[in-house]
């Protein structure tokens, strides 16, 4: 990933993402991508991790609800 949330990021992390929302299509990651750099910048956070993953899976109506 080319933007500097997923610096450094787990690859199984990523995997995640693209299962739960991404799919595979760059208007999802694109659209997961914004609203996840909107968060960390909120939160004060240079990076997407665990913590904020599902923020921005709920916003975007992905992700796996209990």
């Amino acid at each position: 990933m080319s933007h500097p949330i997923y610096a450094g990021m787990d690859d199984v992390l990523l995997r995640q993402i693209d299962e739960l929302y991404g799919q595979g299509t760059m208007r999802d990651w694109a659209a997961f991508t914004h609203t996840a750099a909107g968060l960390c910048q909120a939160a004060g956070r240079p990076r997407i991790d665990t913590d904020v993953i599902d923020n921005p899976l709920t916003l975007l109506g992905g992700g796996v609800y209990a």
